[in-house]
């Protein structure tokens, strides 16, 4: 089982951090078929990832193949610290409002991430003025 599964298996709500929509996904027991609250569909623009809270930001709990999140390299496990040049809310619904209100002064955010395998501090500039993409599940 990995840390992402048992973080999920163990009744924790569940965020999809669509910026300025953070849509609740349910609990674990809306997980089918290895995807997380298949029927979810985030709007854009978005990260295109779950988030769980943590003391320093917000913990990814899953990243959504094909998203934003995945293309600046965000991986279950990383942390979100800051946004801007502002400390990231710990709360995953008003880091969603957050984010958003930085996306619309600029389609270029920075993000402060503590990387889960080095522990190390990084900065990620995803852009966010691309595509619309779509995320239908099952």
């Amino acid at each position: 089982m990995t840390a992402t599964q048992s973080i999920l298996t163990s009744k924790l709500i569940v965020i999809a951090v669509v910026a300025g929509l953070s849509t609740i996904g349910g609990s674990a027991d809306a997980q089918q078929g290895g995807q997380i609250a298949p029927n979810l569909v985030p709007l854009t623009p978005r990260l295109g990832v779950y988030l769980v809270q943590d003391f320093r930001g917000v913990r990814v709990a899953s990243v959504i193949p094909g998203s934003v999140a995945q293309q600046i390299g965000l991986e279950p496990g990383d942390i979100i610290t800051s946004v801007g040049f502002e400390r990231a809310a710990t709360n995953p619904v008003f880091f969603g409002n957050q984010l958003q209100r930085h996306i619309q002064q600029n389609p270029t955010v920075r993000l402060g991430v503590i990387d889960v395998r080095t522990g190390r501090l990084h900065y990620r500039h995803p852009y966010f003025g691309g595509p619309v993409l779509q995320f239908q599940g099952r």
